[in-house]
């Protein structure tokens, strides 16, 4: 994932770098960790911090937003390709880590096509009390 950030971005020498860009590129190479981007190839798992990586997304368009105006033609376009390249690594990251895995996919598409068919299986699950006192969805504001 980090030859997305690094392969489409032109590559200044360490002279042409201003000091704008180290910080971009700094914060940007922060949340790509977060995202799992450096881990080895032959890794088993993957750490990965979503709120960290939103956490510098937010800070990177907090950077735009108060800049504007501000920075030069290539500044703002580096800027730009890099949060819109951080915004989708986050998309397909937490989309990775939020896909149900195969064994229970199968159970779900069945229940899911039953219901709006209007069928429902032969033997229905009964929720133990404590379950059905519990609210279902849990809306939570970030």
């Amino acid at each position: 994932m980090t030859n997305q950030i690094e392969s489409s971005q032109p590559n200044p020498s360490a002279e042409a770098m201003t000091p704008f860009s180290y910080l971009v590129h700094f914060v940007a190479m922060n949340a790509a960790a977060m995202l799992g981007a450096f881990a080895p190839p032959n890794a088993q798992t993957v750490e990965v911090d979503l709120d960290g990586a939103s956490q510098m997304i937010d800070c990177l368009l907090a950077l735009e937003e108060k800049t504007k105006g501000n920075l030069t033609d290539a500044e703002q376009s580096e800027l730009r390709e890099v949060i819109s390249q951080l915004q989708l690594m986050y998309v397909q990251v937490s989309g990775v880590i939020r896909r149900p895995s195969r064994e229970t996919q199968p159970q779900a598409a069945a229940s899911a096509a039953s219901t709006e068919a209007g069928t429902t299986s032969e033997t229905p699950s009964k929720t133990p009390p404590e379950e059905e006192k519990q609210p279902r969805f849990r809306k939570t504001y970030g």
